[in-house]
């Protein structure tokens, strides 16, 4: 009897050993596949905000104003040749920390015949300053300060400007930002494809 219980209480220890190796196995199955289905999960969201993104992100100019990476771009010669003509590039080579919305050349092609034309006329430098004013910001604004929201930052012509970051898109007001963060020493450019135009200061003008 002695014997009999002897063997089986040895082969329920030897099972139970058994068993609970295999089940420590099974958990450490478990749960590497979790991990292994979270990084996948995490790649495909890195992915999917890829391509969602509607905005590509700009290089770094550190030891450069956003004057010199302004003038070094061909797609903001034309914004790069307003600032000259309204006398506002020392300004925006002092050590101040500024964000400025480039429109990129296509943008100034889409305003209407004549109006580029009329802008950068010496009788016009005036208005010329003020527009170019609407598109600073004197603070850093990158995309991470705005993170997936909607803000509105006072530009230096007065008004405000309304910016958002949500579903892929950049925007300034009606623009969309086409290339984002471009850093430099001094600040922050946003490429945009629309120039901006204040509706109330535009309306005051014409009534006058």
């Amino acid at each position: 009897m002695l014997r009999t219980f002897g063997t089986t209480t040895l082969a329920a220890l030897i099972a139970a050993t058994f068993s609970a190796g295999a089940m420590a196995q099974q958990e450490q199955r478990t749960q590497t596949q979790q991990q292994q289905q979270q990084q996948q999960q995490e790649r495909m969201g890195e992915q999917r905000g890829d391509e969602q993104r509607r905005y590509e992100k700009g290089s770094k100019h550190d030891d450069k104003t956003i004057v010199e990476v302004l003038n070094e771009k061909d797609r903001f010669s034309k914004f790069s040749e307003a600032l000259e003509q309204a006398d506002m590039k020392d300004k925006l080579n002092d050590s101040d920390s500024y964000t400025v919305f480039a429109p990129t050349n296509e943008a100034f092609e889409r305003l209407p015949q004549g109006t580029w034309e009329q802008w950068m006329e010496d009788d016009n430098r005036d208005q010329l300053r003020e527009i170019l004013s609407y598109h600073i910001v004197e603070e850093r604004v990158s995309v991470d300060d705005i993170g997936e929201a909607r803000e509105e930052h006072a530009s230096m012509q007065g008004e405000q400007l309304r910016v958002a970051n949500a579903f892929g898109s950049f925007t300034v007001n009606t623009a969309s930002v086409t290339h984002a963060d471009i850093e430099t020493e001094n600040g922050y450019i946003h490429a945009i494809d629309t120039v901006l135009m204040d509706a109330s200061r535009t309306g005051r003008q014409a009534a006058e």
